[in-house]
This record gives structure tokens, C-alpha cells and sequence, in this order.
């Protein structure tokens, strides 16, 4: 079907009747909006303007309308186009064909049009992290004119930005006559859930010449089912003018093919397709549905994961679910009426839906059972999900394990008005974020605790000052950014409370003691490093715990000690049976302790004052090796020996204890006098040079 401008006299045109002239005629070509689905101009003079085509990036979804609700005064009454991201887009990122919009004006045949004036008029929503518009003028040989480079638009909640949208201008300086494009890239949109809104475009300038009468076709393109995927680039245009469509799928649908009129032809898998206008023609685009896989939180209180959408054929791997929860219970699978899934495995060659229920396992196992760590962290670089808290209520829950068995550990998260603090409403959000989180002032978690617990409050900006963060009310000590505490109450829980905001946290960590630990000496006597803050003072069985104070004469002289904190090294006298040893909250080090705790690294070689406990009970300089990790050694300042006793005894108090040091004939005070020495873990004793073992062998 051919189509045919209707030429008509203008105002302002001099010539025949039906053959309009302009001479420097005041044009414009204006997008108003005036619903998300009508994204047409109205244009003066008409005929002066062959088309005027729309076209978006594969990365903004289909235009909406923009929600004005809450809105200051003078935003209400705008009618918008909303555009968001399919994927978000990078504050300063580069300009991507995919996230741009792109307005073409083409003259009539016989007109020359000379663009003078553009003014676009945006805004943004609300929480979208730092929103930024590029806005060009492109002209008809490409080259192209900034009218705003990454500007912020007005957000139309924020009470200090003004009434209204924003309103760019631009008087443009290297106008060129013919076809001419307004287009804008988007940026900095970090919330999928929120986007970019225009309210009007306009253009304006001049025409000249006399409209001629110009075939045009329609080339329309179309979807096969709208909730698959949409079709972008309908146009009318003279005939032989190239045209561009793109088909854009949804989650649920993937692109097959085009299809001209219900017909296939070569080359109908390209997407996008430029087609040639010979005719009016539609192309349809022919989605398919994907294969759904679908979760049903079952016994779990929360939110269960999205529905997934995945080609036929294709794996899926199970993720972690961070917002589903059952009281005494862990989420240890999910089960599509066949097979169990733990999270991390993988459904293979998927051809059919898939519905998962979620499966909860009964807790055999507590915090304080063992050693546990568990981060609830909002650095989503590393894995942690996107979370969006305000004014609201939510449940994050974070995985680990108790002597190897899966534990889920939940954070409950307040931030409602007032809730927490009069006057303030909290926020968790980390969408905008990839290293870590917005928290406002009157934000609360609520986190496990048992007596011991270290919890860390990671922030990442600025200087924290004690009591900004509150732990159960209590301040915790600061360094930087970051606060740390140390809970001393009984089982129960904690309430974290920010009171400033600001300092960005990557997560809030917690490392949960065992409520005690089991210790099996190797011998009588042997020496230890306080995994633990722990107390020795009623150990049943008896086993007693000692550091030493000093060391002379031949002697170290050791004193019993009861709690003693984390990381202290120790000698323990016993049984070599097992002991219960209670971990406590926190214990005062000792004032003097002349052990150290090995670190398996450090080498000796025999020029130091450092002795190791053997296994005879007496302690012997260490020639060569290192000590290992979690034992501990003797560390003295000078030469605590004696010239007839090159080993040392243990006193404790005025008992002195262990093997009678050899009988004195036996040794001189001379280079000849036999030397003690642990190397590699043995025994060595050297005499005139020549070295024996514990035996009296000779050792080559």
C-alpha cells in the first residue's frame, strides 16, 4: 500500500495552491508523552517532516508510567515516559548503545531543515544510586554536539531540588541542516527497580523548500506474545529507506526468528533486523517460553528465591538462599518431587519446569558446640545478596558450620520509623553498592549471641566515634570505621543499633566461642595455647595450668593461674587423659609470662636464650628447629643456666621438681662440660665436640 503526504497551504508559505513554499519557517517537533505508550511527535508545519522515529537500548525495559505518588508539588501533574534497566548501569560508565534513547526527525523530500533549539525535560526516581543523563545532538553526517554531559536530574522527592523536573536547554552552535537526532545515554542506574523518567523533548528551528509528495511505507514490527518479548523500531519511511527492528525478550522468553507477514525468509535469525521498505510489512517476532524453575519456601518462614528462567537444555546450579527460615531448623535442600538438591548442586539438562520445594533439617547442632564464624556480609562483590530495607522490617540469613554440619544463623533487620530511634528511619540497602551497604541512623539488627561472642561492626567510611554504633546498649571499642564488642551475657540475643549512619559497613561478623574445650595432654607436662579465653579453676580431674614468672640458677619458676585470655601460652600439668576446660567472655592476661606461643616459622639455632619443654619434664635450649603451632617455649632474657647445669628445673614455689640434674663429677666448668640441646625434636647431648644421643650413642 502506498501512502502519499497530504500537501496543504501553511501559514507563513507563498506559493500555488497544494504546492506550499516555507522561506525560514518556524518549525517544531515536540514529544510530549502523553501516556507510556504513545511515544509519537506532534510536529509544525506537518508536511515538512517525513517520520519521526523512537528507538531504545536492549537494556531499558519496556516504558512505563512513572508512579508520582508522594511527589512534591509540580511534579504530580507531569505525564511521564519511565525507562529502567534490565541490568544496572555503573555510575560514569561509558556510553552504550544499550543503554541509550535515540529521537530521529526526517525532513520531508524538498525541505531542509535547520535545527536551532533542543529542551528535554527528565527526572529520576527516587534510590537509584547517582543517576546521570548524557543528552547529544546528532546531525545528519554523524557528527554529533553535547547539549549535557552527565548531569543528575532532579529526584522528585528530595525537598531541596525544586519543583518539577529538570529541564535541559541548549541553543545549538553546529546546527546542520537535514535529518537530526536527539540522543541520550543513561548511567548510574544501580536499581533495576528504578529508572529515568522524560516528560517532554522538544526541537525547534527552521524549514525551507517545498514539500514533494513522497511514497512512504510502514514497516511494523510485532510480538508473537507480549509477556516472551516485545519489538521496537515500527517506522514510517520513503520508500527504499532502511529500517531497524530489535526484539527484546523477557525473563520467561528467549528470540527464535522473524517472520515477514506470517511467512519465514533467509536470514530471519538476525536480531536486530534491518529490512529495506519496498512496501508496508509486518516482521513479527517469534519468542519461546524458557523453562521455569519455580521455589516454594514450604515449611520456611521469608522469602523464597525469584523464579528462574533457563533455555531448554541448559544445567542450573542451586544457589544459597539468604531470606528463608525455619526456627531450629536448617535449609539443607530443595526437593523437585524426585531428588534432594543441597545448595550448590546442579540440576542437569533441564527440558521441562522445574518446582522446588524447600527442604528443613532439624538442628543437631548449636552455636557454642564448637568454633563457628558466621558474616553477615552486604559486600555483594563477594557474594552477598541485594538487599533493600527502609522503613521496613526484613530477615537475613547467613550460613556456616558446627563441627561440620551446616548451621543457618539468622539477623533480623528493623529499620521502621521510630522503632528504634524517635525522629529516624532506618536503612539497609546495598543495591547501589558493590563493596558494602547504606545504613542509616535507627537501623537494628537483632543477631545470635552466646558468652564470648566477638562481634564486629565492619565499617568501611569515615571515623566512628564510641557509642555511634550501640551493642545491647553498650559501647564497643573503635578503631577507624570499624567497632568491635565482646558479648558476656548468657545465651540469648543482640541488639546492634546504629546511631549516626555513614560509615558504609561491609557486613557485621561474629565469631562464636565453643562453651568449652576438650584438652588430652601428651604428657604430665606439657605446654598449651589458649585457643580460648578459658578458666582453669575447677577443672574436673584436676588439671592445673601455669605460666613462668622467672627463670635462674637453673630453675624456672612457675605460677598457677586460673582464667587466662585467648592466646596465652601455658604449661599444664596433669594426666594424659581428656579434660573439660569452660571457655569464658573474657579473662585479664597475666602480668608476667615468660612462655611464648610457637608460630611453626620461626627457627632457632641454638645462639638464644629459648628452651622447650621435653618430655623427661626439664627444659633444654632448642639448637635447631622451630616450635609448632599451639605449644608454647621458655624465653629468657639472659643465660638462666648453670655452668654444672645446662638444663632447667621446675619450681613451683619453693617445690622443685623433675630429673636430679648429673652428678657434678661428671661435668667442669670448661669447654669439656656436657651441653644439652633439643634438635629436630631430640635430644642432643654434646661433649668435646662430639654429640650423644638421650642414650649415650655416639651421633656422626
Amino acid at each position: 500500500k502506498k501512502a502519499f503526504l497530504l500537501l496543504a497551504l501553511m501559514g507563513g508559505a507563498s506559493s500555488a495552491w497544494g504546492d506550499p513554499t516555507y522561506t525560514d519557517q518556524a518549525s517544531t517537533v515536540t514529544w510530549a508523552f502523553t501516556s507510556h505508550t504513545n511515544l509519537s511527535s506532534t510536529n509544525s508545519p506537518a508536511d515538512a517532516f517525513l517520520t519521526t522515529n523512537f528507538s531504545a537500548g536492549s537494556n531499558l525495559s519496556t516504558p512505563t508510567t512513572f508512579n508520582t505518588n508522594g511527589c512534591k508539588a509540580g511534579w504530580a501533574e507531569q505525564t511521564l515516559v519511565y525507562y529502567k534497566p534490565i541490568e544496572v548501569v555503573a555510575k560514569n560508565a561509558a556510553d552504550a548503545a544499550e543503554n541509550m534513547l535515540e529521537w530521529t526527525i526526517t525532513p520531508a523530500t524538498g525541505i531542509t531543515f535547520t535545527p536551532e533549539n533542543v529542551s528535554i525535560t527528565a527526572c529520576t526516581a527516587g534510590g537509584t544510586g547517582d543517576p546521570q543523563l548524557t543528552i547529544y545532538a546528532v546531525y545528519s553526517d554523524d557528527s554529533k554536539e553535547t547539549i549535557q554531559a552527565q548531569t543528575n536530574p532532579r529526584r522528585p522527592d528530595k525537598t531541596d531540588q525544586g519543583d518539577g523536573p529538570s529541564v535541559y536547554t541548549k541553543a545549538l552552535e553546529n546546527a546542520k541542516n537535514g535529518a537530526f537526532k536527539v540522543r541520550v545515554y543513561l548511567a548510574g542506574l544501580t536499581n533495576t527497580a528504578k529508572g529515568m523518567a522524560l516528560t517532554n523533548i522538544v526541537v525547534s528551528g527552521k524549514v525551507n523548500g517545498t514539500p514533494v509528495a513522497t511514497t512512504t511505507y510502514t514497516i511494523t514490527g510485532a510480538t508473537n506474545n507480549v509477556s516472551l518479548g516485545t519489538v521496537s523500531g515500527t517506522a514510517t519511511v520513503a520508500e527504499n529507506e532502511e529500517v531497524t527492528l530489535t526484539a527484546t525478550p523477557t525473563a520467561a522468553g528467549s528470540f527464535v526468528k522473524w517472520q515477514k507477514d506470517g511467512d519465514d525468509f533467509s536470514g530471519n535469525t538476525v536480531n536486530p533486523i534491518t529490512v529495506t521498505a519496498t512496501a508496508d510489512a509486518t516482521y513479527t517476532a517469534i519468542f519461546e517460553a524458557k523453562k521455569a524453575i519455580t521455589f516454594d519456601k514450604g515449611e520456611g518462614m521469608g522469602t523464597a528465591p525469584a523464579t528462574v528462567y533457563i533455555n531448554s537444555g541448559e544445567n542450573y546450579t542451586i544457589p544459597e538462599c539468604y531470606f528463608l527460615y525455619k526456627s531450629g531448623a536448617t535449609l539443607t535442600g530443595w526437593n523437585d518431587g524426585t531428588s534432594t538438591y543441597a545448595p550448590g548442586a546442579t540440576i542437569s539438562d533441564i527440558t521441562t519446569d522445574v518446582n522446588l520445594t524447600a527442604v528443613f533439617t532439624d538442628n543437631t547442632v548449636n552455636l557454642g558446640d564448637a568454633a563457628a564464624t558466621v558474616n553477615w556480609t552486604f559486600d555483594r562483590s563477594n557474594g552477598a545478596p541485594s538487599i533493600a530495607c527502609e522503613n521496613s522490617e526484613t530477615d537475613y540469613v547467613q550460613h556456616t558450620t558446627i563441627g561440620g554440619t551446616r548451621y543457618d544463623a539468622l539477623m533480623h533487620v528493623n529499620t521502621i520509623k521510630n522503632a528504634v530511634i524517635d525522629g529516624k528511619t532506618g536503612k539497609l540497602n546495598n543495591t547501589s553498592r558493590s563493596s558494602d551497604a547504606q545504613v542509616n541512623a535507627g537501623t537494628k539488627f537483632t543477631i545470635p549471641v552466646i558468652k564470648g561472642s566477638i562481634i564486629t561492626f565492619n565499617g568501611t567510611n569515615g571515623t566512628a566515634a564510641v557509642g555511634d554504633v550501640t551493642f545491647g546498649g553498650n559501647n564497643g571499642t573503635v578503631s577507624g570505621a570499624v567497632t568491635t564488642y565482646t558479648y558476656s551475657g548468657d545465651t540469648g540475643t543482640l541488639d546492634i543499633i546504629d546511631t549516626k549512619g555513614s560509615f558504609y559497613p561491609s557486613g557485621i561478623s561474629v565469631v562464636y566461642p565453643p562453651t568449652s574445650v576438650t584438652i588430652t595432654p601428651a604428657n604430665n607436662k606439657s605446654t598449651y595455647v589458649t585457643p580460648y579465653a578459658l578458666d582453669f579453676s575447677n577443672v574436673e580431674g584436676g588439671l592445673k595450668a601455669y605460666v613462668a614468672t622467672a627463670a635462674a640458677g637453673g630453675v624456672v619458676t612457675l605460677d598457677e593461674v586460673d582464667a587466662v585470655p585467648a592466646g596465652t601460652p601455658l604449661m599444664l600439668v596433669g594426666t594424659t587423659t581428656e579434660y573439660t576446660v569452660p571457655v569464658v567472655a573474657s579473662a585479664s592476661a597475666p602480668e608476667t609470662n615468660m612462655f611464648r606461643a610457637g608460630d611453626g616459622t620461626t627457627v632457632f639455632d641454638g645462639t638464644t636464650f629459648d628452651y622447650i619443654l621435653y618430655t623427661d619434664g626439664l627444659f633444654y635450649q632448642i639448637g635447631e628447629g622451630s616450635v609448632p603451632v599451639g605449644k608454647a617455649y621458655l624465653h629468657c632474657d639472659s643465660d638462666p643456666t648453670t655452668p654444672l647445669a645446662r638444663e632447667l628445673r621446675i619450681s613451683f614455689g619453693d617445690n622443685i621438681t623433675g630429673i636430679e640434674q648429673i652428678d657434678n663429677g661428671q661435668l667442669t666448668i670448661d669447654n669439656s662440660q656436657p651441653v644439652k640441646r633439643i634438635v629436630k625434636g631430640k635430644l642432643v647431648i654434646q661433649k668435646n665436640g662430639v654429640k650423644y644421643n638421650a642414650a649415650g650413642a655416639k651421633l656422626y
